[in-house]
């Protein structure tokens, strides 16, 4: 399997516990547990989510607004709105095929 590496230190991630996945500059990056705690407190908080993509909390967030938006969109007929509604679960799911899958 190929390695995954933190953003911030560039040591290799070895277990899913550690890893945590955050969406910066259009791009999914992998970081460890404490490595995000440390880039979220210096100059990477204006840049960084501070929602990691991989938690449960963000996951159930997802795929209630996800949900949400393919309401609205059938009830308003704007089709475009389902369309932007696809984005949450392909950023997830790139998220997870990317990097989670990986680790063990």
């Amino acid at each position: 399997m190929k390695q995954i590496y933190c953003e911030r230190c560039s040591d290799e991630i070895k277990s899913r516990s550690d890893l945590v996945t955050s969406f910066k500059f259009f791009m999914i990056s992998a970081y460890h547990t404490d490595c995000f705690a440390k880039e979220l407190k210096d100059f990477g908080g204006l840049i960084l989510s501070a929602t990691p993509i991989n938690s449960i909390s963000t996951t159930i967030i997802l795929a209630i607004a996800t949900i949400a938006l393919w309401i609205l969109s059938a009830v308003s007929r704007i089709w475009y709105i389902a369309v932007v509604a696809l984005i949450f679960p392909l950023l997830r799911l790139s998220s997870w095929f990317i990097y989670e899958r990986r680790v063990n």
